[in-house]
């Protein structure tokens, strides 16, 4: 796997982009050819900027793409629905192209309307093809790693359960090794079985040809077989530790069965005095044009919250923030007045009947939180980090979760990786899957990392995919 923005991106997603790329540049040089012939294809893309504005053009048609989740191959499995997704990303990149040319008529590259639309619909047929070739070479076993795991327990079958599930990965898990007193030998774990024993590690190496194994024992002080694993690794073999793996499959750290020596001595959580001044740059600069452009709309939000209900237009609450230390974090109200008045702290719930009307469409809007600007502007908060929890809360969560404490190194943000990737925590078990995407953020902070996630953060906003 590759690492981009300080995410791990599978080599099979970066191929499709760029070679998604060559085809819609090639499409179009295609139209233009047969349309006006080689000499005025040629001089379209060889002529003062030609070739930067048809790459502008794939571009914007591949950022529609993305925004219809065509880049996330776990999200369009049917053959059905990648062509629905197509339909409407390319609808959506003709309303984009439209306004941009009528905008900046220079960077039309097409030459006529009916090339354009002929240029469009060539998109929509290679791509689909190409997609197709695409996922059936992609589950060709001569393109997978044969991976074997070494463990069984519940660490090493939850390791198995996202690569069964990641098809992306290129990954074929052909057993699991571990000591028979465990498990019994022929036992279907998960979908893969218990193949052999930790003793017979080099054979079942040579016997299945493995390319790469990903050790997962639970306890390693008298189990772990040192000597066989130094060999097959001077042999070309891949060995990596499952807590390596899980974070570059799914951008968290699995606290499951996490020793504190993996997070002493992994690369990451490093907070430069570079970084830090740059992000509080960055915070400031965002979050002054942030409140800026929302003030008219503000207006509007805090009109309608008082017409629907009595009570104060903000809600300030006490959180957790950096360092432990307690701050008033702002938002809109968007539940009744003392709606905890007589119940105490309470979960939030997907569908939480303390939740006003106009308190639900900013909730899944996340206007709420807009007034946070002025949170991150003190110095309390940051434009990306954890969200801050409350004070109670985070009292009971520390003595359940091991590591909870540790999202308090660093400020507190208006949106995070958990956010986007994760729904609104409504229990402990919540809270720790939360927590496994957040540790991922404090390891692998970066200001381009912010970036992405702000982007990200902006996309569930305008796609209406916010929590409920």
């Amino acid at each position: 796997m590759l690492r981009l923005l300080n995410e791990y991106l599978s080599i099979r997603l970066l191929i499709l982009f760029l070679t998604e790329t060559l085809l819609l540049l090639s499409s179009l040089a295609a139209v233009l050819f047969l349309r006006f012939g080689g000499t005025t294809a040629q001089f379209t893309f060889t002529s003062r900027y030609g070739l930067l504005r048809a790459i502008i053009v794939t571009l914007i048609c591949q950022v529609c793409l993305y925004f219809n989740d065509l880049y996330d191959l776990r999200m369009a499995r049917r053959r059905e629905e990648v062509i629905v997704r197509l339909l409407q990303a390319f609808a959506m990149a003709c309303f984009l192209l439209a306004g941009l040319f009528y905008v900046y008529p220079d960077l039309y590259v097409f030459r006529t309307h009916s090339v354009f639309v002929a240029t469009m619909l060539v998109y929509v047929a290679v791509v689909v093809v190409w997609r197709v070739i695409f996922r059936r070479i992609s589950r060709m076993q001569a393109f997978r790693l044969r991976t074997l795991i070494v463990g069984s327990g519940e660490t090493a079958r939850n390791c198995v359960r996202e690569i069964i599930e990641r098809d992306e990965l290129g990954l074929q898990v052909v057993g699991f090794v571990d000591n028979t007193r465990a498990v019994k030998l022929g036992t279907s774990l998960v979908n893969p079985k218990l193949i052999g024993t930790l003793d017979d590690l080099s054979d079942i190496v040579s016997a299945y040809r493995v390319d790469k194994i990903i050790v997962a024992l639970e306890d390693r002080r008298s189990r772990l077989p040192y000597e066989a694993l130094l060999d097959l690794k001077f042999r070309g073999v891949a060995i990596e530790d499952v807590n390596s793996v899980y974070e570059k499959m799914t951008g968290k750290i699995y606290v499951g069965n996490l020793y504190p020596s993996w997070l002493i001595f992994s690369d990451g959580f490093k907070k430069s005095r570079l970084l830090m001044f740059s992000k509080r740059v960055f915070d400031v600069a965002l979050s002054a044009l942030g409140l800026a452009l929302a003030l008219p709309f503000g207006v509007l939000i805090a009109a309608l919250i008082k017409l629907e209900s009595r009570g104060p237009v903000f809600f300030v609450q006490a959180r957790v923030g950096q360092n432990g230390r307690l701050i008033n974090v702002i938002k809109f109200r968007s539940m009744r007045y003392n709606a905890e008045e007589h119940t105490g702290p309470v979960w939030a719930q997907d569908e939480d009947e303390r939740v006003t009307r106009v308190g639900r469409v900013l909730r899944l809007c996340r206007f709420d939180e807009i007034p946070q600007f002025i949170n991150v502007l003190r110095g309390d908060m940051s434009l990306v980090g954890p969200r801050p929890e409350r004070p109670y809360f985070v009292e009971q969560l520390k003595q359940v979760i091991p590591y909870y404490a540790q999202r308090h190194s660093v400020k507190p943000g208006i949106t995070g990786w958990a956010q986007i990737r994760y729904k609104y925590g409504a229990s402990v078990n919540d809270a720790l899957e939360k927590l496994q995407y957040d540790l991922f953020y404090i390891k692998n902070m970066a200001l381009f990392f912010d970036l992405a996630i702000i982007l990200l953060s902006i996309k569930i906003v305008i796609s209406g995919k916010g929590a409920k």
